[in-house]
């Protein structure tokens, strides 16, 4: 066996041993410290990576740029998708802590794990693109590395268990890892650094995240990347086949970013956490003034302005209810309001306090919600 292709299976092996170790002890006695412990070994196994495989710097070319701006626009895109998503369909607060300390706590070892992983990536592939056995045996390792971390939330008890197992941890991670792989073969480390910057990172920073489900949520992480692998290998292609001169670099990014900053600006401002809100109605107890599939614009209110007739958006059974105020009542010394669905026969069987009520609608836009609300139905059945 040559030389190199010793330390590669060693390395490899070395990444392998720590990953049983990983699900055999680690993960067992030391969970609360899994996350430090990995990172502390990734540093380790690049710098051992660099030191035996040496590191190749990543030079810049057209195609590099290119794919690097797909990246980007993608994600981008697929961003201001799923916080659209949110808008109809609830936002989850994050668990993490947002204060400038808080932040730099959670992030640091996730951080070290994303780009020591990345870079130990690219030292492999970029070390051996003539041996497909080590890209490949490289990708499977790093997706086992990233599935030790969710063995703790799932159970292995029925078949049902190991359905949802594969469905939403090993072909997300799957997808994700073999575009990771691809990009660091063609690209370098840089796209997919930048790639996991944004995907696995923003929930250690953003106060509030959409409301996927696991469904979606499987299928939104499975389409991205084979989203992104079509179109960077469709930019390979054409690269391969044409003099580079001739291959331009897109332009299209800064083009792509203004168009898209209207919709990312109606994301933010729409989340709940400023007096602005867009909802879709799912049901047809406000026909025909609002029908399903309607959005309603509401603007958070004092809830001693509001008057019989205004229609508010109120939380009820855990559900954000649109209903008119047919009766406000004063009941020792509280507020209360008697509230009715416009196309319901009777009063809702409930009195609503101040703290339960969330918005007053002042407009709505027809059918626009439809479609989401037409698909949470569908996932739902299922």
């Amino acid at each position: 066996m040559k030389q190199r292709s010793k330390k590669n299976f060693l390395l490899l092996g070395l990444f392998f041993l720590y990953i049983v170790f990983f699900v055999v002890y680690i993960s067992k006695n030391l969970l609360k410290y899994s996350e430090s412990i990995t990172a502390a070994f990734l540093i380790l196994i690049t710098f051992f990576a660099v030191l035996l495989l040496g590191y190749r710097k990543d030079k810049t070319s057209i195609l590099k740029k290119s794919l690097f701006n797909l990246v980007l626009s993608a994600v981008i895109f697929f961003f201001v998708v799923i916080y659209l998503y949110g808008l109809f369909f609830g936002f989850l607060k994050t668990p993490y802590n947002l204060s400038f300390f808080g932040i730099l706590n959670n992030i640091i070892s996730p951080l070290v794990i994303l780009v020591c992983s990345e870079l130990f990536r690219y030292i492999l592939i970029s070390s051996n693109k003539d041996k497909k056995h080590i890209c490949i045996s490289t990708t499977i390792i790093l997706i086992f590395l990233e599935m030790t971390f969710n063995l703790n939330i799932f159970h292995f008890d029925s078949l049902s268990s190991w359905f949802k197992i594969i469905s939403a941890c090993v072909l997300p991670l799957t997808a994700k890892n073999a575009l990771l792989s691809y990009l660091s073969f063609y690209a370098g480390y840089k796209p997919g650094i930048v790639y996991r910057l944004i995907m696995d990172m923003y929930i250690y920073v953003l106060p509030i995240v959409p409301d996927l489900g696991d469904y979606i949520e499987c299928i939104a992480m499975i389409v991205l990347p084979f989203f992104i692998y079509l179109k960077s290998s469709e930019m390979v292609e054409y690269y391969e086949n044409t003099f580079e001169r001739e291959f331009k670099v897109s332009k299209s990014l800064g083009s792509e970013i203004a168009t898209l900053i209207p919709v990312i600006l109606l994301a933010v401002l729409t989340s709940g956490f400023f007096p602005w809100k867009l909802l879709g109605v799912g049901s047809e107890s406000m026909e025909p003034k609002i029908n399903k599939g309607d959005a309603v614009f509401a603007v958070k209110t004092n809830v001693n302005e509001l008057q019989i007739g205004d229609i508010i958006v109120f939380e009820q059974q855990d559900k954000e209810i649109i209903h008119r105020i047919s009766d406000i009542i004063e009941e020792d010394g509280s507020l209360y309001f008697i509230t009715k669905g416009d196309n319901n026969n009777s009063e809702d069987d409930w009195r609503v306090s101040p703290e339960d009520i969330h918005a007053k609608v002042y407009g709505h836009i027809p059918w626009i919600a439809y479609p989401s609300i037409y698909i949470k139905e569908l996932v739902e059945e299922k």
